[in-house]
C-alpha cells in the first residue's frame, strides 16, 4: 500500500472516530504530506516503518536544538504513531499516549480493568477516565488489604 493511500485510510478511520473534518484536514497537511514526501525523497512507494522511524529520531532532534517547540513535536508524532498503526493493525485506536498510572495493580485488579477496556463498544473518549476512576479505586482496594473482590462489601462501596 502506498503511503498516501494509507493517509487517505486514516483520514476516514478518523471520521469513522468523530474527528471534525477540519481537524483531519489539518492534520492530513501538517503532517501527512510531509510523510509522503518524504517517502517519495527516499524513492519508497510502498509505506516504509524505517522511514517513520528516521522521521520520529529527525523530530526528536530537532526539539532537542530548540528548532520545534514539544507541543508541535507531540502532535506530529501522534500522526506518524497514527499511520503506523494503521498500517500495523488495519485499525486506528484513540492513540493519545496516557500518563504512568501512580496507582499499581496486581494482576487480578489489572486483568478486570483490561477486559473491561477490550470492550468495543466503550467509547473511546471515556476510557481514559474509567482507567483513572478504576485503578484509583483498585488500588485503594489493595491498600485496604482487599487483593481481589471476594471479601468486598458495602463499606468499601461507599
Amino acid at each position: 500500500m502506498t503511503v498516501n493511500e494509507l493517509a487517505l485510510q486514516v483520514v476516514e478511520a478518523m471520521r469513522k472516530k468523530g474527528h471534525k473534518e477540519r481537524t483531519i484536514w489539518s492534520e492530513y497537511s501538517s503532517t501527512f504530506i510531509s510523510i509522503i514526501q518524504l517517502h517519495e525523497q527516499r524513492g519508497a512507494k510502498e509505506f516504509n516503518q524505517d522511514i517513520i522511524h528516521d522521521y520520529l529520531q529527525n523530530l526528536e532532534n530537532r526539539v532537542e536544538r530548540g528548532e520545534i517547540k514539544p507541543g508541535y513535536y507531540r502532535k506530529l508524532k501522534r500522526s506518524a504513531n497514527r499511520l503506523s498503526e494503521f498500517y500495523n493493525t488495519g485499525r486506528l485506536d484513540w492513540s493519545c499516549p496516557g500518563k504512568v498510572s501512580k496507582f499499581v495493580l496486581n494482576d487480578y485488579y489489572d486483568n478486570i480493568l483490561s477486559e473491561y477496556l477490550a470492550d468495543e463498544e466503550l467509547h473511546h473518549n471515556t476510557k481514559g477516565d474509567v482507567v483513572w476512576v478504576s485503578k484509583k479505586y483498585f488500588a485503594w482496594l489493595i491498600l485496604e488489604g482487599h487483593n481481589d473482590l471476594c471479601n468486598v462489601g458495602v463499606d468499601e462501596m461507599n
